[in-house]
This record gives C-alpha cells, structure tokens and sequence, in this order.
C-alpha cells in the first residue's frame, strides 16, 4: 500500500492503515493513528456503533437476537445517511498500540470542519484519546480560520465537555443539538477529560 499521511493540527500520523501507528509523545495517552477506513472494516464499525447504544439497548428487555437485528437495521441506515448527506467526508479508524479503537468522520469545506462521528470501544475511553483528536481539529480550525461544527445529543455526557472547550449551541432538535466552536477560546481539550462514552453520532432511527 501506498504510503499517505492525515494531520490534524500539529499531530500528522500516517494514514496507510488500522495496522500502522506512530507515537504521539507529547501527550500520556497509547500510541495513537488513524487509519483510512476499508470495506473489510464493515464488523469493526459495527462493534463500534453498537457499543454507543448498549445502555439504551439494556433497557428494552430484547432478547440478544432481537438487539443486533435492530442494531444492525440502524447502522446500516447511518451508514446509508452519512454516504447521502457526506459525500466527501474523511473516515479514519482510530487506532491505539497497533489496536483499531473507534472511528472518525471529518467533513472539510471551505470555511468549517464538520466532526460528523468520533466514537471509541468501551475499553479505549477515558484515556485522552478524544482530547487528542479534538486537540488536532481545533489546531486546524484556528490556523486555517474555520470554524468546528457538530451536532451531540441531548442527553451524551460529552455535551458539558463540548460546552467547556468553547461549542455555542446554536440550533437544536428534540434529541440533538448543533453546536459551532470558532478559533480564540482559551479552553484546552488536552486539560479535559477524553470523550467519556458515546462521542457524537447522528443516528437515523429505523421506522
């Protein structure tokens, strides 16, 4: 494979595959990479997508069957979603100590940066790693002038933690809001806590 390389912010990984990583020795967090995300990758992803929603499949009283069904329904029209709405979205496989780990979706334009997905496996959160990544984006925006835009919803525990790095909600829904970050805050994504437990999706639910 081609050798090819991602850099957000002052952090520039290689970007060849899950398997590669280089270590970021700045910060106490795994070796970290992303990876371009492959067709092979569909299982990881879905793992992923359905470890956000473990808590909200926990209260439904389904049987083990009946939840993947249903998950597996919804990742799929996510996916469909984000092909339709995203066309030239970047999607990376964030990748920990040679351990694919989560997943990242970034939307570049002319004058934003859309953080459409970050989301990280049960076991690789709390580590700073979603400090680190916001870190990169937010080193981006402020160099090239561009605002960070993303929508979280109501009820993720990441929402306070958007809210002290500077995102202004500037539009919301009945489960989610839209909030816009603009070079000039004070705020350190690297002195926050990581992004504890779901990241930010934009689901579609199934009818």
């Amino acid at each position: 494979m081609d050798s090819a390389r991602v850099s957000l912010g002052g952090s520039t990984w290689p970007a060849h595959g899950p398997e590669l990583q280089v270590h970021h020795a700045s910060v106490a967090v795994p070796a970290l990479a992303l990876g371009s995300e492959r067709p092979d990758h569909k299982e990881f992803l879905f793992t992923v997508y359905a470890s956000t929603r473990m808590q909200e499949m926990a209260l439904t009283g389904w049987s083990a069957a009946q939840q993947e069904q249903f998950l597996r329904m919804q990742f799929e029209a996510q996916k469909r979603f984000y092909a339709a709405q995203f066309p030239q979205a970047e999607h990376w496989i964030v990748c920990l100590n040679d351990v694919a780990a989560g997943r990242m979706i970034v939307n570049r334009s002319e004058d934003e940066l859309l953080l459409v997905d970050v989301a990280l496996l049960p076991e690789h959160r709390n580590l700073g790693v979603g400090s680190l990544l916001m870190a990169g984006l937010m080193e981006e925006a402020s160099r090239d002038s561009k605002s960070i835009r993303l929508h979280v919803e109501r009820f993720n525990p990441a929402l306070r933690w958007y809210e002290r790095l500077g995102f202004n909600t500037v539009s919301e829904s009945e489960i989610y809001l839209e909030m816009t970050w603009r070079p000039g805050s004070d705020a350190n994504p690297r002195d926050e806590a990581s992004v504890r437990d779901h990241g930010n999706r934009l689901d579609q639910d199934a009818v």
